[in-house]
């Protein structure tokens, strides 16, 4: 698991515990994917504690999918056609894929965003309480869920005000209804049923933080830094989201062509420039934020693949648009097949950021192994961040699994010790005789294993008697 999945989980055990979500505005996001994970655990019968990493990320699957089926509803001024064409451009791509089985925040934060935009055209077009109320219900959700909403926010209003001024039909009060909504949803959400209203001032004023942190804090990136993930590049393979990028650039030049600026995919299409825009500009980047950009481009692609299968007149320019259907089509199936099969934890893989190391089964091994041995086992893990994702791997041993900034006083009755190459000297004075392995955690994170001589002995005398009863 990669290290927020299991930073989520973790605190999602936590919120389990102590009845509430505390929310962290130094580092953290709202609480609407724990309340998920929450929710799995009760369907399973089981504490949060309980569940496997794939129960974990079947809640990432079922907000995965929700970003297609969301395309299934009737918006108005959304032609059928457009939407099962964007629901095929997603189901496929690359990126949706491999992230729709990734325990973060991500999948449901675009599902929300996708229906707040959708819904915002509706509300400001028509002023017809439902959309107002469906609006401010899914800008609750998106503040709720992740501070980046604000970016979204911002690219809905600009282009309502730029291109479907003269089409208002809302009022300026049925507006403040639709932001009283989203206040209230996000309220409900933040403060566990208006009980911590300290929780719900930290998610406002997380943004004088964010000023800083958006500088990048260690994930800085070029500006250009999501059109490169986009766009073809090789790197083992050829990798890129073509097909999407491609049909959306079509899209704008028949929107153009066409005089449709002022139409609902003019609106798409100036507030999916303006959140790519947005979110490019901003140093701090991460891969799966392109999500958010991702899934307008799919929309905007499905109108244009929608227009040349329905309208195209020339037989020749249908053929065309089939075989570029037909080519993206298998481009997209080998990088489903490779980055979720050998590429899933490989950094060649541009969807993989700072993904755990495979070996980290290996010293998970060790650890079973020396608890069958020893039951109670004790374990010091000392790493600046505590070597996740091992404080979820690691769960079951509650006490007696320590883990610290820096090596601790005293390692007495350690018979495992983990940490880094920043304590190596420390331990290794510390702990003269203890056998030492080496295991990758993820990229430029390397730990060392110190076991305890006489159960380091034991371990290898298990493993051989393994061995032996396969080979029999």
């Amino acid at each position: 698991m990669h290290t927020d999945e299991a930073v989520h989980a973790v605190k999602t055990m936590d919120m389990e515990k102590t009845g509430r979500f505390d929310y962290d505005p130094a580092d953290y996001h709202g609480p609407t994917l724990h309340y998920s994970i929450w929710l799995r655990a009760q369907l399973a019968g089981k504490r949060v504690a309980d569940l496997d990493a794939v129960q974990l990320r079947q809640v990432a699957v079922f907000w995965g999918l929700g970003m297609i089926v969301i395309l299934a509803l009737p918006w108005p001024g959304w032609r059928w056609q457009t939407r099962l064409a964007a629901a095929a451009l997603l189901a496929l791509s690359p990126a949706a894929v491999y992230y729709a089985r990734y325990l973060i925040m991500e999948e449901m934060f675009v599902l929300f965003t996708g229906g707040f935009v959708l819904a915002a055209w509706s509300a400001w077009t028509t002023g017809r309480l439902p959309w107002i109320l469906l609006t401010g219900f899914f800008a609750g959700l998106m503040h709720a869920t992740k501070e980046t909403c604000v970016l979204a926010f911002g690219a809905v209003a600009v282009a309502l005000l730029v291109l479907a001024w003269k089409r208002r039909k809302a009022t300026v009060k049925q507006g403040l209804v639709a932001v009283a909504v989203g206040v209230i949803v996000s309220a409900v959400l933040l403060s566990g049923g208006f009980r911590f209203w300290s929780d719900v001032a930290e998610s406002y004023t997380t943004y004088l933080r964010y000023l800083g942190r958006g500088q990048g804090a260690g994930h800085e990136q070029p500006f250009a830094y999501y059109l490169q993930l986009l766009s073809v590049h090789r790197d083992a393979i050829r990798w890129g989201e073509w097909p999407i990028l491609a049909t959306a650039l079509l899209g704008v030049v028949l929107i153009t062509l066409r005089r449709d600026w002022k139409t609902p995919l003019g609106y798409l299409a100036l507030v999916a420039g303006l959140v790519a825009a947005f979110y490019s500009t901003i140093p701090y980047k991460t891969p799966w934020c392109v999500l958010s950009m991702h899934w307008l481009l799919a929309l905007l692609g499905g109108s244009a693949i929608a227009f040349g299968l329905e309208k195209g007149r020339a037989w020749w320019f249908r053929l065309v648009v089939m075989a570029l259907l037909l080519g993206g089509f298998l481009h997209f199936k080998k990088q489903n097949e490779w980055g979720n099969g050998r590429f899933a934890a490989d950094s060649r893989n541009p969807w993989v950021y700072g993904h755990t190391s495979t070996q980290i089964s290996e010293a998970l091994d060790l650890v079973a192994d020396a608890e069958q041995l020893e039951p109670g086992l004790q374990l010091v893990v000392s790493q600046r961040e505590h070597g996740w994702p091992l404080p979820w791997y690691l769960r079951h041993m509650g006490g007696r699994a320590r883990f610290n900034d820096a090596p601790p006083e005293s390692l007495e009755g350690a018979g495992i010790v983990i940490s880094d190459s920043a304590h190596y000297d420390t331990l290794d004075a510390a702990l003269p005789g203890f056998v030492r392995s080496t295991f990758g955690l993820r990229p430029d994170v390397v730990l060392t294993v110190f076991t305890e001589p006489a159960l380091h002995e034991r371990i290898l005398a298990l493993r051989a008697q393994r061995r032996e009863a396969t080979d029999e």
